[in-house]
């Protein structure tokens, strides 16, 4: 019987120097065809997980503002009014009514770390927060501010904020001490020193905003003493 040439063995790809497929063309078209199937799920799968997502986010209603925007996240409950040896030491981020531009914010150098601000670049709209105290024993007393006078976002110094006591007219506390946490003293009308006559019961303090890129942290009502040695001047954070 003649004897055939033995066929090249499919060992290293190649049959007399010519690349072959080791698949039928029809088994690579289905191949093909698999991946871009599950390619096109895949995309399905994640936009219908992104779909469900975002509405489930519009479903959760924003969150009110009032008490519970009293600080930034993770901050301390601040506690209104701290009566000391000096008199009534009231701290700013305690004011649950603020109106814009006034916020409460963050501040490390500030008392509790927390501040009451109207940004730098706010504007000058007017915005207010108030704070009430009870005042023990009536007389006279002196009122001490806590501020941080910046800038207004342009290089401008700001330096002022409105400050009433109940029903009498509002006065401007400022001073010319900028970009460090001070103490600044209220002068109101009628008395050389400034101190003004409280009678015993509630009051309320309202601080407008003249400016922006000012901060205050705490407010201090101290008796006024005819003997200035007498009258007490707070220093750094009060406690």
């Amino acid at each position: 019987m003649p004897r055939h040439p033995a066929l090249p063995l499919r060992l290293s790809g190649k049959v007399a120097g010519r690349r072959f497929n080791h698949f039928p063309l029809e088994i690579a078209l289905q191949l093909k065809l698999h991946a871009t199937l599950a390619c096109l799920l895949l995309v399905l799968v994640v936009a219908g997980c992104r779909a469900r997502h975002t509405q489930a986010s519009a479903a959760v209603p924003p969150r009110p503002a009032g008490p519970a925007d009293l600080a930034p996240a993770g901050a301390a409950p601040v506690t209104g009014i701290t009566v000391t040896a000096h008199g009534l030491l009231l701290h700013a981020a305690a004011a649950t009514n603020r109106t814009p531009p006034f916020i409460c914010r963050d501040d490390p150098a500030s008392a509790g770390g927390l501040c009451v601000e109207v940004p730098p670049g706010a504007g000058y709209a007017e915005g207010s927060f108030s704070l009430s105290c009870d005042v023990d024993q009536a007389g006279p007393y002196t009122l001490w501010l806590r501020a941080f006078w910046g800038s207004d976002g342009e290089d401008a110094c700001s330096n002022s904020i409105y400050v009433q006591l109940d029903s009498q007219p509002r006065i401007l506390v400022q001073d010319a001490t900028y970009r460090a946490w001070h103490w600044v003293r209220a002068r109101f009308p009628g008395a050389r020193e400034g101190w003004v006559q409280i009678a015993a019961g509630t009051h309320r303090l309202q601080f407008a905003s003249r400016e922006d890129g000012i901060k205050i942290d705490q407010i201090y009502l101290v008796p006024w003493h005819p003997n200035e040695m007498e009258c007490y001047v707070p220093q750094e954070i009060e406690k």
